[in-house]
């Protein structure tokens, strides 16, 4: 609890000082250079904080992660000076919502790399409760992306939505070529300790509307029946029936003209096509 409400002042003081680094004193009239590379100085509280980086940054925080934080200061304070009698319960589910608010703030505000945090969220996985935050204020996001939601590779979460841009919104994992989402994948599939690192291989999507090379793949589960594998193409987010020809064509080495030239209506769509975005015809894979 120490800890991290001292994590949670560093990171938002961070963005404060990139505005400009007087920010961060108490006093403004006491601001030198001299006094702020030195660390003699007292620093503004989490509420002065949270006001500046509204007021002049133009920083919006939201009233949740601002009750949250409010809350962590308490805590921490009780904890600190004469005890702390919240249940472990309530503790963790506190920590759960700043630590969800911090990892997000990171990202959107301090720009770091995506994976300059990895084993910070890695570690973030074995906080149930952090998950379960998470997941709750991610479910508004995923609730009309059921039918292409995966089970992150990288996360374990059921929040990779696959399509053109396929992009976890737990762990905020990104691929930028399908072909690697396909790869990692099958890597994931693998037993562990297995020579062989792949699993099911990569085919050509029948579907003439999409210009995938190697992105249909078999076994896919998906939020909305994850106990019901399909074949899937990965690149335009359509399932086909695997016996009506798209598993065939998941180890298929034809063309892919010849895999376009297939009617649709032999293909067995299990859903709705989605319809290919404009400029994303003839996009690198």
């Amino acid at each position: 609890m120490l800890h991290l409400q001292a994590a949670a002042e560093v990171l938002l003081k961070a963005r404060l000082e990139r505005e400009h680094w007087s920010l961060v004193f108490k006093d403004a009239a006491l601001a030198s250079r001299a006094r702020f590379v030195a660390g003699d100085f007292e620093s503004r509280t989490l509420a002065a904080t949270l006001s500046r980086l509204r007021d002049i940054a133009d920083v919006e925080v939201d009233d949740k992660a601002v009750n949250a934080l409010n809350t962590l200061v308490k805590s921490r304070n009780a904890l600190q000076h004469y005890g702390l009698t919240t249940p472990a319960a309530a503790v963790a589910a506190r920590a759960a919502q700043v630590l969800d608010f911090l990892v997000a703030f990171t990202y959107s505000h301090l720009r770091q790399k995506k994976d300059s945090l990895a084993t910070v969220t890695t570690k973030l996985q074995t906080i149930q409760s952090f998950i379960d935050a998470r997941l709750k204020r991610l479910s508004g996001e995923l609730k009309d992306a059921q039918d292409r939601t995966l089970e992150c590779p990288e996360c374990s979460q059921w929040a990779l939505v696959v399509g053109y841009q396929p992009h976890c919104h737990f762990c905020d994992r990104d691929w930028l070529y399908t072909h690697l989402l396909i790869e990692t994948l099958r890597d994931a599939a693998a037993p562990e300790g297995s020579a062989d690192s792949r699993g099911a291989p990569a085919g050509q999507c029948p579907d003439s509307r999409c210009d995938g090379l190697r992105v249909l793949m078999a076994g896919i589960c998906v939020a909305a029946a994850p106990q019901e594998p399909v074949v899937m193409c990965l690149r335009c987010a359509t399932r086909f029936d695997r016996g009506c020809g798209a598993t065939a064509a998941v180890t298929s080495t034809t063309t892919q003209a010849s895999a376009r030239s297939a009617r649709p209506g032999r293909l067995g769509l299990l859903q709705k096509r989605h319809t290919l975005p404009s400029g994303k015809r003839g996009a690198a894979q």
